[in-house]
């Protein structure tokens, strides 16, 4: 195996992020665009969702249709953004597929490849660790990718159904360097979603400081009604104009949303990377083992 190089975690790490900034006008628009667009409905629904004390009010007031009509446009909203995200990062995943393995990107072809049902059914189970993992990596959950981190990429390069996860288990375990192939995803992953959390939490503090600035005037013109002793009041009957995100948040939401897909698309890199790899490897330890006649 003297022919395959080791990278070892802290190259796994850096292959992925050196895919990723020097491809990244094959997979950045697309998926940007896709994250943008999903994160409007939410952003949407926050704009003009009031406060909670002034929504339980207009609840009160309206009828059970309107109610249930409300709340059927809200879940129509998110189940858009679910979806549209869910696209993106499909997109990305055929993407990087085709990078990772040295071929010409082909969105078409690799959409049509997500096509099959067998892939499909391998995905919704390996989705469900994967997502599990994503949601508790400040926990050690990324450590649940070891066993079936490269299970999504197993089952689209090799067209194998559920039989990805076995091979996923063999390759994620296999003696390789300094460290098996899913410890490598898992270490990375973590890194990855732990500089996504501090990047996010930036994001976060700009956006409360912006709307802070832009809530600033009527607060201040609160208070100095209060201290001539008068009562305030609300405009338009009771309701607070402009109690959701104001527009110019709004637009700022949708801009920003694409870094909240990143870390996501981060791991499918380095699974996809990983792959190839472990594959490398695997391949050369069985051209050994039939060359000196070892099983």
């Amino acid at each position: 195996m003297s022919e395959v190089r080791d990278t070892g975690v802290l190259g796994t790490v850096l292959d992925a992020a050196r895919l990723l900034v020097g491809q990244v006008r094959h997979w950045l628009p697309m998926v940007a665009v896709l994250a943008m667009i999903g994160a409007l409905p939410e952003a949407l629904i926050e704009h003009y969702l009031p406060d909670m004390a002034t929504l339980l009010h207009v609840l009160i007031s309206m009828d059970t249709e309107d109610v249930a009509a409300a709340a059927g446009m809200v879940v129509l909203l998110l189940s858009l953004k679910f979806v549209v995200t869910l696209v993106a990062l499909m997109f990305a995943f055929v993407i990087l597929a085709d990078l990772s393995a040295g071929r010409t990107p082909d969105v078409w072809a690799g959409m049509r490849r997500l096509a099959s049902w067998r892939l499909q059914f391998a995905w919704l189970l390996a989705g469900v660790f994967e997502q599990t993992a994503i949601s508790l990596w400040f926990m050690g959950g990324a450590l649940l990718l070891v066993p079936v981190g490269l299970a999504t990429t197993v089952a689209y390069e090799e067209d194998n159904g559920f039989q990805s996860f076995p091979r996923a288990l063999r390759l994620g375990l296999l003696e390789m360097g300094s460290a098996r192939p899913g410890v490598r995803i898992a270490i990375a992953v973590t890194l990855g979603f732990l500089l996504g959390a501090v990047v996010s939490g930036v994001i976060s503090v700009v956006s409360c400081a912006t709307s802070a600035a832009s809530v600033g005037p009527a607060v201040f013109d609160l208070l100095k009604t209060v201290q001539t002793g008068q009562l305030p009041t609300l405009p338009g009957g009771g309701l607070p104009a402009d109690s959701g995100l104001g527009w110019g948040r709004v637009l700022f939401v949708v801009l920003v949303s694409p870094v909240a897909v990143l870390p996501t698309v981060f791991m499918i890199t380095v699974q996809q990377l990983t792959y190839w790899q472990a594959r490398r490897f695997d391949d050369a330890a069985c051209r050994a083992a039939g060359h000196t006649g070892r099983p």
